[in-house]
């Protein structure tokens, strides 16, 4: 009788053994499922523009840019991002300018409409610069990527109102695309 309960008691607790085991690496799956599903739906959920970093490598991956287009990439990149620096360090004067003027005791009308249409050119040749930089990597995409491209500026350019790059945040207005934040290295 000894035997038999001794043997059923093994068989128990090799049950519960294998029940417990299976029940830990169940739920050390569903732990790694949820982290990996949680991560792959957060990096591919298509996210609003004004928390994207437009920089080389979101290019890079979006694009599936080979090494030989990332190296004419950054060529495109290094050239557009020297430009719009430079012009948007001319709109943040121009900005500061308008804003001197205008709490002034007595503002000067004469030069806030000069000080409006200067900013009214910097922001054409900003949008300019964007068509270069787009047409630019165009030129070294396929059709597959250039259609990718579009869609990527098509965003860019469709929230223009509701950017809120680092530039914005500064006082620096929302007109640059979140592109000149990020560099290429």
């Amino acid at each position: 009788m000894k035997t038999t309960n001794n043997k059923t008691l093994i068989w128990i607790i090799a049950l519960l053994a294998i029940f417990n085991v299976t029940t830990l690496v169940t739920i050390g799956f569903h732990l790694y499922q949820s982290r990996y599903t949680t991560a792959t739906a957060y990096s591919s959920k298509q996210q609003p523009a004004e928390e994207i970093q437009y920089n080389g490598r979101f290019f890079k991956y979006s694009l599936n840019l080979t090494s030989d287009q990332m190296e004419q990439f950054r060529i495109v990149n290094r050239t557009f991002r020297g430009d719009v620096n430079s012009i948007n360090e001319r709109l943040n004067k121009l900005r500061k300018s308008m804003m001197q003027n205008m709490s002034s005791s007595s503002p000067d009308t004469l030069r806030l409409n000069s000080i409006a249409d200067s900013i009214g050119e910097q922001h054409a040749r900003l949008k300019k610069e964007t068509y270069r930089y787009y047409l630019g990597i165009k030129a070294i995409c396929t059709p597959q990527q250039q259609t990718t491209l579009k869609g990527i500026f098509q965003t860019i350019l469709g929230t223009e109102s509701s950017v809120s790059c680092r530039g914005k945040e500064q006082g620096e207005g929302k007109h640059q695309h979140c592109l000149r934040g990020s560099t290429t290295k």
